[in-house]
């Protein structure tokens, strides 16, 4: 039980709903403006307010007021300076029993997105509440994470209050989206006396600077608060400063028992003497613990005991929690401050400790390897080096991750058994950064001077795909594929030799190869396909290029099940975004959706701006098909701004999303020029040919012109991308008013788009199928198809598009009439004004009443109007 106390993991399950300490009762002298916005934030039922001031403004008193003065349940949480490791800490303190972390719990990226929405939902069941957490420049990166997931996805009937210093956090760096921020600024002279109760020398509302903490230590006859809070301590009998000492070791909350044997005293005798720092205010007590009057004591407390009572404090309690039989995750937090230069037991505490959690909460792991380093600086230590590198990477440090691995990789002798892991996770992090043109120079160092083959090998299928994302020529990937496949091959590497095969099928070569490697990776044991899980990928994304999305979301599921099981969690965001992907095409929006915003979520964990480029890109793509444009136009945006530092595909598929959100949002003209520029001009060379027929297709609906009909269907080769280049060509038909013609291209479209099992789409065709059939008279026909598309959209969670209104032409002039009819036959102003012989502005006056008549933003949208009649 001891070592639960004491250790950070089990200090997570004892939370408190209690309010949080305060240094003092005062009432709330000028803070009025204050206390309106915090009581506004009670009246207005939800909301996320941010309450900043210095150390000593009152921060805590303020909290403490609200949370007597809510009509809610409270929820408050604190953490302190000395336990800024702990995850999810001021969290845990604030739940309580209602929610605790275990030693075990996945804290990786995508652990922690899981863990948002399980608390998120444990929050909104408990609602309405009031959640309150104080000292945020405290907390640990979990916990910041979190309370930036609630800024922007509140929970329904929370009200959250956070406080904060302003020169030890910033709000900005995690682009916290609050309802309000409120700045405790310093009291003014009058307040100040009001406070103390007696007027206020100009002197010492100067010296105080107006803060009310430093103003009663100053009143109180000290020189600076530091010193008042030292004379409480050396006003202390010798025995209970030095308990008081230990206690600030220990903990803060504390336990009585621990405290009195890291002490080494009885409990009694420790119980009396906590009896008389109560009585001095000092330390405070509830019904779980013994806790500080405020972190500022606990700070001073600390920083007074000599280095000697420090250390051998900490020394005890990680005894203590040894001879208890605690993991060396509970030790490493009392080793790292116990452990001597040259100290190789502790080294082994700490790298056991990192090894145990680095899948869990990496950014501990990467302290704690830091630590066991610094105290050996001059022996190799390998292991503990690569472990730091890979910690620094899964926690998101990418660029310190590429530092260190570089640093490591500069000293590795050339034949050392982690060499081809530590350049592999290299190249991963080089890749994940943007940075290509490095994986490349990487590449080419390590080969010149590797004799292993498979390694090579490896390295040779990691540089195609950074090859690939840059769109190099396929000849040069399939150089070195080739290399990969004799290798593969010779060694009877067939998982190895799989992900070459997709590779060849992604850069353009054979696609006959792809079903040898599903079947590869299908007949491969778990073991195997967590040493080469990115060649599973590289198979799973081909299909997916491939249209075979079945086959490509069965490998994706495979791949996410092994990653989770094997602790390759630097692979989620990229599964969990492909996974997405997949269900995208098979019609599944909410699923996919759903996906795609948690693969966003991991990828701003992970430090990937080429990643997160990526799942923004996919997350607006589906919220724009879902009907939701504005917020899918806003996402792709943020995705643009992301990538503005890297290279490759990524950037241009952002902005290709904000040509669609514009297109559904009705500015067709500002999507054709967003597409086209983005794609690199008319044959939208940036794009991957498998892709285009798609952005054709977003094209002609744009402008209804067969130009961008004719170049999809000159590329299109497989069956869903067919299907796009016949969906095009049933817009310009229907514009033309070719219903039979229409009609035929989109039962050719429903039958492609069947094939490759994208029901989304076949939904499309079969809807201008109908308004074909419709067109021509063919009521039952067209009824019977336009319910199986509003049947397909309802499926696949998309709106449900009914038949546009005939258009109501008898609004308009005879004039404006055959201007309009002559326009949606696709001729342009100029043409119009030599048909009706009429100056070309004249044509430009008419179109602009027409479109207002008729309630249409383009010609395009013209076309499609007078096609529906």
């Amino acid at each position: 039980m001891h070592f639960e106390v004491l250790s950070e993991a089990s200090w997570l399950k004892a939370g408190s709903a209690a309010p949080p300490v305060t240094t003092r009762e005062i009432p709330r002298v000028g803070r009025a403006r204050e206390w309106r916005a915090l009581t506004g934030l009670l009246a207005a039922g939800d909301g996320f307010v941010a309450l900043s001031g210095d150390p000593g403004m009152g921060k805590s008193t303020l909290l403490a007021d609200l949370a007597a003065h809510a009509a809610v349940p409270v929820l408050a949480g604190r953490v302190g300076e000395f336990e800024r490791s702990i995850p999810f800490g001021v969290f845990a303190d604030a739940l309580g029993e209602r929610w605790r972390l275990g030693l075990d719990t996945d804290l990786s990226a995508v652990g922690r997105f899981a863990l948002h929405r399980e608390i998120r939902a444990v929050l909104e069941r408990l609602a309405p509440v009031l959640l309150i957490l104080d000292d945020l420049h405290w907390a640990d990166a979990a916990s910041l994470d979190l309370a930036q997931h609630l800024a922007r996805h509140r929970p329904a009937g929370v009200m959250v209050v956070c406080a904060f210093r302003p020169k030890q956090f910033r709000l900005s760096q995690l682009r916290f989206e609050c309802t309000q921020v409120v700045e405790l600024s310093p009291l003014s002279r009058q307040d100040a006396a009001r406070l103390l109760g007696r007027p206020v020398s100009p002197e010492l509302h100067a010296a105080s600077g107006g803060n009310p903490f430093y103003l009663e230590a100053l009143a109180s006859g000290s020189a600076s608060l530091e010193a008042a809070l030292h004379a409480e301590i050396d006003a202390l009998t010798p025995e209970c400063g030095h308990l008081l000492r230990v206690a600030a070791v220990t903990g803060d909350p504390f336990d009585l028992r621990v405290v009195a044997e890291v002490a080494e005293l009885a409990v009694e005798e420790a119980l009396t003497l906590l009896d008389e720092l109560v009585s001095a205010d000092l330390v405070r007590c509830d019904q779980r613990a013994y806790h500080f009057r405020h972190p500022i004591v606990r700070n001073v407390a600390y920083h007074s005991a000599t280095a000697a009572l420090r250390h051998n404090a900490h020394q005890r309690a990680a005894a203590l929690l040894e001879r208890l039989g605690a993991p060396a995750e509970a030790r490493a937090h009392h080793v790292e401050h116990a452990a001597a230069h040259g100290d190789t037991r502790a080294v082994a505490v700490l790298t056991s400790a990192a090894s145990g959690v680095v899948h869990r909460a990496p950014a501990t792991a990467a302290h704690w390897y830091a630590t066991a380093l610094a105290l050996l600086p001059d022996a190799d230590q390998w292991e503990a080096r690569w472990g730091h590198a890979r910690a620094l990477g899964l926690s998101g440090r990418l660029q310190e991750s590429r530092g260190a691995l570089h640093d490591l990789l500069s000293a590795l002798p050339a034949d050392h058994a982690i060499r081809p892991e530590v350049v592999a996770f290299c190249a991963h992090v080089e890749r994940a950064l943007g940075l290509h043109a490095e994986v490349r120079a990487l590449a080419a160092r390590e080969l010149e001077s590797t004799s292993d083959t498979t390694a090579a090998a490896v390295l040779k299928l990691a540089l195609s795909v950074s090859l690939l994302q840059v769109m190099e020529k396929p000849e040069v990937i399939h150089a070195l594929l080739d290399d990969v496949l004799a290798v593969a091959r010779a060694s009877g590497d067939t998982v190895l030799e799989a992900g070459a095969l997709a590779v060849v099928a992604l850069s353009g070569g054979d696609v006959g190869g792809l079903v040898r490697a599903a079947r590869a990776v299908d007949g491969a044991t778990d073991a195997a396909v967590a040493s080469r899980l990115e060649s599973v990928v590289w198979v799973a994304w081909s299909e997916l290029r491939q249209g075979r999305n079945r086959e490509s979301l069965r490998h994706y599921e495979r791949a996410l099940s092994v990653a989770y099981s094997t602790g390759q969690h630097h692979m989620l965001g990229n599964l969990l975004l492909g996974r997405a992907n997949a269900l995208r095409w098979l019609g599944c929006l909410d699923d996919a959706c759903e996906g795609a915003a948690e693969s966003a979520e991991v990828a701003s964990f992970s430090g990937s701006r080429d990643l997160h480029t990526l799942t923004l890109a996919v997350h607006s793509w589906l919220l724009t098909l879902r009907g939701h444009h504005a917020e899918g136009l806003a996402v792709a945006r943020r995705a643009v701004e992301v990538s503005r530092t890297i290279e490759g595909w990524h950037p241009t598929i952002a902005r290709l999303r904000i040509g669609h959100a514009l297109l559904a949002a009705g500015e067709h003209d500002a999507a054709v020029v967003e597409i086209v520029t983005a794609g690199g001009g008319a044959g939208l060379p940036k794009v991957p040919r498998t892709y285009r027929p798609e952005f054709y297709e977003l094209l002609v609906q744009a402008t209804a012109d067969e130009t961008w009909a004719r170049r999809a269907e000159e590329i299109a080769h497989l069956p869903g991308c067919r299907g796009f280049a016949e969906l095009a060509w049933t817009q310009v038909l229907l514009a033309r008013n070719d219903f039979t013609e229409a009609e035929r291209r989109a039962a050719n479209a429903t039958a492609l788009f069947e094939e490759a099992g994208q029901r989304l789409e076949a939904g499309r065709a079969r809807l201008l199928h109908g308004k074909a059939l419709a067109a021509q008279g063919k009521k039952e026909a067209a009824g019977a198809s336009l319910s199986l598309a509003q049947a397909a959209f309802r499926t696949c969670g998309a709106p449900v598009v009914s038949p546009q209104p005939a258009a109501n032409t008898a609004v308009l002039t005879q004039r404006e009439r055959e201007v309009a009819e002559l326009v949606g036959e696709g001729l342009t102003n100029r043409q119009v004004a030599r048909r009706l012989s009429m100056a070309e502005k004249t044509v430009e006056g008419h179109l602009s009443r027409i479109f207002t008549k008729l309630d249409v933003p383009s010609r395009a949208g013209l076309a499609r109007l007078l096609a529906a009649r």
